[in-house]
């Protein structure tokens, strides 16, 4: 196991879930490891060609080339230019084999709609099935779920617990709330 969640005492009645113990240290990486492995064995039993696309800002990226580097299915990712970390586009850019990677000139929005016109992109489909890696996927979130059972079951019943991080809980009731909205159109 190449990822941990640490829980840290700040003093007896406050704890920290720490999400930064990965290998590209983001608390993306459980997520997206778990994701290439249930990618890799789902796509393994098709015969139709794959491919994994993702927007990113700097870390979603790290932790998807990361994640998926020990597997066959390929992943395109794209970043905007001069707008990561050269930490981040080295973590991004160092795997090769599977990994493709295009800088784009604007920022994460623009990557994010390139995204979004290849999904929906008729064309492309028939030749190769499209899937993203970004938040909405929920592959990606239910391991993320884990974070807290994980320190839920470190800590004792009554204490609060304190996360570094709160995207999490946003992009989950974003997509509870979009689902609920996408229903109600449907209905």
């Amino acid at each position: 196991r190449d990822w941990s969640s640490d829980v840290c005492s700040s003093d007896l009645n406050d704890f920290i879930l720490e999400l930064t113990h990965g290998p590209t240290q983001a608390f993306k990486d459980f997520g997206a490891r778990i994701m290439a492995q249930v990618f890799q064995y789902m796509i393994s039993k098709k015969k139709q060609k794959y491919k994994v696309i993702v927007a990113t800002s700097g870390d979603t990226g790290g932790a998807v080339a990361n994640a998926f580097s020990s597997t066959d299915v390929p992943v395109c990712i794209f970043y905007p230019r001069n707008k990561i970390s050269e930490y981040q586009e080295k973590q991004i850019s160092g795997y090769g084999k599977n990994i493709s990677c295009f800088s784009v000139e604007g920022n994460f929005d623009d990557c994010q709609n390139i995204v979004k016109n290849l999904l929906k992109d008729n064309e492309i489909h028939q030749e190769t099935h499209l899937i993203t890696a970004n938040s909405i996927n929920i592959s990606r979130l239910i391991p993320q779920i884990f974070y807290y059972f994980i320190s839920y079951r470190e800590l004792k019943k009554n204490m609060d617990i304190q996360l570094i991080t709160i995207k999490f809980y946003i992009l989950f009731l974003l997509e509870i709330l979009a689902m609920q909205q996408q229903h109600l159109y449907q209905n």
